[in-house]
């Protein structure tokens, strides 16, 4: 379990089974009682394979991606409909305005 912190108080936390990764002495210990763990926000976009770890920034990477609006395609691609509150259908299509966005600024270049 991540934490945001060494607790100052006990100055070693080791999370209890149970306790929501507060420390050994949530009674006495002050700063334990705020602690929350870390939330994984970006974890649908983090996968292995073949025991390579694989998310939208090492492909980008890979692929020597840097266009910020082909970036914003590709994440929407990649993670369609697995991205939270958006659907399938809404992520394909703002994957398509993002590249219909990057057309039209070439043409604006040119």
């Amino acid at each position: 379990m991540k934490l945001t912190e060494t607790c100052k108080t006990c100055v070693s936390h080791e999370p209890r089974a149970g306790t929501n990764g507060l420390c050994h002495n949530p009674n006495t210990c002050i700063d334990a009682i705020y602690w929350k763990p870390l939330q994984d926000s970006g974890s649908h976009y983090r996968h292995e394979y073949r025991g390579v770890k694989l998310d939208i920034y090492r492909i980008a990477d890979i692929y020597k991606l840097t266009d910020h609006a082909l970036f914003s395609a590709l994440k929407k691609i990649l993670a369609a409909g697995d991205r939270g509150g958006k659907d399938y259908r809404q992520d394909i299509t703002e994957a398509r305005d993002a590249l219909n966005r990057k057309l039209e600024m070439m043409n604006e270049d040119n």
